[in-house]
């Protein structure tokens, strides 16, 4: 996410509304349960990406991360593997293994998180 999070009254295909963040250049991102909630033991985020929107290569120290694709086509690479994983399908990316995320070259997707 952005140092500087600005919230958003759009909702892009949600169930609830939001609020929707700004993520990555063309990513919106909802929290649904934040890790304050659990005491830290997890957090669950929605997702909505455009085309052409990539999260940089990172690592989750810490904690798995768990994505379940909604809606649309993801691309999903880590160590040296990708991915591509379509609309209720779902992949784990080990804790301390790089990642990126990235939809479609053609369509919109969202996505729910769980680390």
């Amino acid at each position: 996410m952005s140092k500087v999070a600005t919230v958003s009254d759009d909702k892009p295909n949600s169930s609830d509304g939001g609020p929707w963040y700004e993520g990555t250049r063309g990513e919106r991102i909802a929290v649904r349960i934040s890790s304050l909630q659990t005491n830290g033991a997890y957090a669950v985020v929605e997702s909505f990406a455009e085309p052409g929107c990539a999260t940089p290569m990172h690592l989750h120290r810490n904690e798995e991360e768990h994505f379940v694709v909604v809606s649309g086509l993801y691309r999903v690479a880590f160590g040296d593997e990708v991915f591509d994983i379509s609309s209720g399908v779902s992949i784990t990316i080990p804790t301390a293994v790089t990642s990126s995320v990235q939809p479609s070259a053609h369509s919109s997707v969202v996505i729910q998180s769980i680390l």
